[in-house]
């Protein structure tokens, strides 16, 4: 896998050594977004009952404390939402474990 601004970087030298080469995807990213993005639709027709969160897009930090909560409440065998301390202005630093 090559990042396009690269690939001159590397399908020179294959051509002048006359090493045989296919490119199989055209935009990995793209792949990788539109199978990530197919999963999420998926995964919110699954079961709307168990708590999600949608990493492809910004949240607040109050919403992932909340999903972070809602994960701890759902299986507590499984996980534990925890407090790691506070930052340097007195905020909690939560995470689940």
């Amino acid at each position: 896998m090559v990042d396009e601004r690269f690939s001159d970087n590397l399908l020179q030298p294959l051509g002048k050594y006359d090493i045989a080469h296919v490119k199989t995807i055209d935009d990995v990213q793209k792949l990788i977004t539109t199978k990530e993005h197919r999963k999420v639709q998926r995964r919110l027709r699954d079961d709307s009952s168990l708590p999600f969160y949608d990493f492809n897009r910004y949240g607040s930090y109050a919403q992932m404390t909340a999903w972070m909560r809602a994960l701890a409440r759902n299986d507590p065998q499984l996980v534990q939402f925890i407090s790691i301390g506070t930052s340097h202005e007195g905020r909690s630093i939560d995470g689940v474990e």
